[in-house]
Order: C-alpha cells, then sequence, then structure tokens
C-alpha cells in the first residue's frame, strides 16, 4: 500500500509540475507574440512616415521645376510678343511663378535633413540671386521695349 500512494502522489505531483511548465511556456508564448505585434506596429508606422516624408520631398521638388521651368518660359513668351498688353499679361505670370518658386523652395527646405541635401539647396541658393537679377533685367529691358539687349542677356548669360 505503500507504494501505491507514493506513485499516486508522484504522478499528481508531476501532473502539477508538468501543468505549471506548460502554463509558463504558454505565458512567454504570448510575450513573444505580443512584443512581435507590436514592433512589428511601431515599425510599419515608423515606415508610413519615411514614405510619406519621401514622397512630400519628391512632390516639392517636382513642382520646383515646375514652377522654375514656367517661370523661364514666361519669360522667353516676354521676349517673343511683340504686343505691350500681352507682355505685361506674361508678367504678371512670370511673377506668380516666381513667387511660387520661393514658396516651393522654403517648404522644401524645412523638410531637408540629409547633409548632402542641404549642401545641394545651398548652392543653389548661392546661384538665385544673380539668376533673379539677370531676369529682372531681361524683364525691365522688356518693359522699356528694349528687346535687342533682352535678348543678348538670355542668349549670353
Amino acid at each position: 500500500m505503500h507504494l501505491t500512494q507514493f506513485l499516486n502522489h508522484a504522478t499528481n505531483h508531476t501532473g502539477t509540475r508538468l501543468l505549471v511548465v506548460m502554463t509558463l511556456l504558454l505565458i512567454a508564448l504570448f510575450v513573444v507574440i505580443g512584443n512581435s505585434l507590436w514592433q512589428n506596429q511601431r515599425l510599419i508606422q515608423e515606415l508610413e512616415h519615411i514614405t510619406d516624408e519621401r514622397a512630400q520631398r519628391i512632390q516639392l521638388s517636382t513642382d520646383l521645376l515646375e514652377a522654375a521651368y514656367n517661370r523661364h518660359q514666361s519669360l522667353i513668351n516676354q521676349l517673343l510678343t511683340d504686343d505691350p498688353f500681352e507682355r505685361d499679361a506674361i508678367r504678371q505670370q512670370f511673377d506668380k511663378w516666381g513667387n511660387r518658386v520661393g514658396s516651393i523652395r522654403r517648404e522644401l527646405r524645412a523638410h531637408l535633413d540629409d547633409p548632402t541635401e542641404l549642401t545641394m539647396m545651398a548652392k543653389q541658393d548661392a546661384l538665385i540671386p544673380r539668376i533673379v537679377e539677370l531676369q529682372n533685367k531681361v524683364v525691365t529691358l522688356l518693359a522699356n521695349e528694349e528687346v535687342e539687349p533682352a535678348q543678348k542677356i538670355i542668349s549670353q548669360e
């Protein structure tokens, strides 16, 4: 009888130990799964932020290119027309696109954080005063009906 009691007691004790071990393993498994899901969600949010930020930079760069092109094109169109009223209307477009270039550059600069991008923007910043000076000189010449000197600046500069 003593052996039977011992075996029953040992079996019950082993069953309890096994139950405790299984419970701890399940808890550990749930902790690992929970942590993995949390990390996955955090990484997805971070990736979405990076993707959105890059998409904004690309869009701003595209908008800047379009605005700069339109500003230059409106300068050329002023040169090509002989009608002073049409030239004045095109001048207004020239000014509008100039304002747009400036506002896009400011917005784009606020999104830049990479040293290479900031260096490139600084190089462009250094060129802008000269470009604006030349463009304004051409516009002033055209407003005074001095087409040939304006053409000369555009072709040479």
